[in-house]
């Protein structure tokens, strides 16, 4: 009984949450949204929307001419905070999420896709395994730096982490080539020719464990103006620096994220 009880109220949150995602995003929500989306009878329906309207007094009124319920202005979400990756994807894009699709595909939504950076599959089982056992591998990686001599070098690597910087896969783990914890590019990796267990404990990664505090302040260069649109961007209000709190490990990858150029006249971020 308390099983069943339980499944009841989780169906009947779903359809409280879908009446806000309709109602917040798309401003409307209707008996037969509600009917089409759960297979619900009229009844059924009519009692979800209902009890969304004393759960949220005064968030939808009721449009007598369309026959549904509208999203006023101010409404407040009470079922979560609105997830606007979600709303993207099922509101625009078409694609079935939770239950909720807009009904096909759709132009409103582009995407700029760099291009991809194939990984082999045996690398990927490799570094996956490694890492879920504590083993190492022996792996073939091709530097893009000119003139590293270790490049295309055979080595071992006693994987630690995964590290996704927003465009590629990283594996970070100790070399045993250069006796230090390094990052590699997955895509680089060649191939991985034999797996081991790991003979001791991986040593401590300093770099992973401290924390450091990236202080960027907007460039001068861009004006006064330019500089009052990136504050306003990144929510800094009266702030003079944008604080950033990452690992010393991965402080370089943030740095390119926020565009910390080389040359100060490309910069919209100087480094403090």
């Amino acid at each position: 009984m308390g099983n069943r009880t339980s499944e009841e109220n989780w169906a009947a949150r779903e359809r409280l949450g879908a009446v806000e995602r309709m109602l917040w995003w798309r401003g409307h929500v209707g008996r037969p949204d509600l009917r089409e989306l759960f297979g619900l009878s009229p009844a059924q329906a009519s009692a979800d929307l209902q009890r969304y309207q004393e759960l949220n007094p005064g968030a939808m009124v009721y449009q007598v001419r369309r026959k549904r319920y509208e999203a006023v202005a101010g409404m407040v979400p009470v079922m979560g905070v609105p997830d606007f990756g979600e709303a993207v994807r099922v509101f625009l894009g078409g694609e079935v999420v939770s239950g909720l699709g807009s009904g096909g595909g759709s132009d409103l939504v582009a995407e700029v896709l760099p291009p991809v950076r194939a990984v082999e599959p045996q690398v990927e089982q490799a570094v996956v395994r490694c890492l879920l056992n504590g083993c190492r591998m022996r792996m073939v990686y091709r530097a893009v730096r000119r003139g590293d001599e270790q490049s295309g070098m055979a080595r071992w690597l006693r994987p630690a982490r995964l590290v996704w910087d927003g465009a590629r896969w990283h594996v970070r783990g100790w070399c045993e080539l250069r006796e230090r914890y390094a990052d590699f590019v997955m895509s680089r990796i060649v191939g991985v020719d034999e797996i081991v267990d790991g003979e001791s404990p991986l040593p401590r990664d300093e770099d992973w464990e401290c924390w450091e505090t990236l202080e960027l302040r907007p460039n001068p260069l861009l004006g006064e103006e330019g500089m009052a649109a990136l504050r306003f961007d990144y929510g800094m209000g009266r702030k003079k620096l944008l604080k950033l709190k990452v690992r010393k490990a991965l402080k370089r990858y943030l740095r390119e994220r926020m565009g910390v150029a080389e040359k100060e006249a490309e910069r919209f971020w100087v480094e403090e």
